[in-house]
């Protein structure tokens, strides 16, 4: 549906389009929820990268310890770069395909999604903000248009993408481990 459809399917008795009006407090809300998402994404991109500096530099495992600057700078620009590449594919597929959105269900869409990455970095769990962002979308559909207001087609093609992501990490991690551990290396000659 087109932004003409909208605003005509929204347009009330006195010509002012209640959807539109309400757009300047909505973007505001996305302003907070890009920043939430930014900090969540980013964190979960630097946090095994700072993990292993820390242990390489100390030998140890710290309890606490804040990565340094130039690892949070690069976790930001490939975020960035990110973005940049294939997250407006991510975001105009997720955003115009999935379920029918407007002005005020796309804002209960990104609050109910602030609001879980949050909550969830609040209490120290790691969640991908793309599933939050998936899951509110699911869960409008549902409440508005129930089952049949959902583009199921393309849910299962992303449901898919997350399962062979998780099986292609794991199956690199699995590998690169592999290499480190079984690789020849020269053993230390005593003095």
């Amino acid at each position: 549906m087109g932004s003409s459809g909208i605003n005509a399917e929204y347009m009330g008795s006195s010509g002012i389009n209640a959807e539109y009006m309400g757009s300047s407090g909505i973007n505001a809300e996305y302003m907070g929820d890009a920043f939430a998402h930014g900090a969540n994404d980013t964190a979960n991109a630097i946090g095994p990268i700072a993990a292993i500096i820390t242990i390489a530099a100390g030998q140890c495992i710290p309890i606490e310890s804040e990565p340094d600057t130039w690892v949070i700078a690069i976790g930001a620009t490939a975020l960035v770069l990110g973005l940049f590449l294939m997250g407006w594919r991510v975001m105009k597929t997720i955003g115009t395909e999935l379920v029918a959105i407007t002005y005020s269900r796309g804002f209960h869409v990104e609050l109910s999604s602030a609001l879980t990455v949050v909550l969830s970095s609040l209490i120290g769990m790691p969640v991908s903000t793309t599933h939050c962002q998936v899951g509110a979308e699911i869960g409008l559909g549902l409440v508005d248009n129930g089952a049949k207001g959902i583009n199921w087609g393309l849910f299962g093609s992303i449901f898919a993408s997350w399962v062979f992501t998780l099986v292609f990490a794991a199956g690199t991690s699995a590998g690169i481990f592999s290499l480190a551990l079984y690789s020849p290396y020269p053993l230390p000659v005593d003095p």
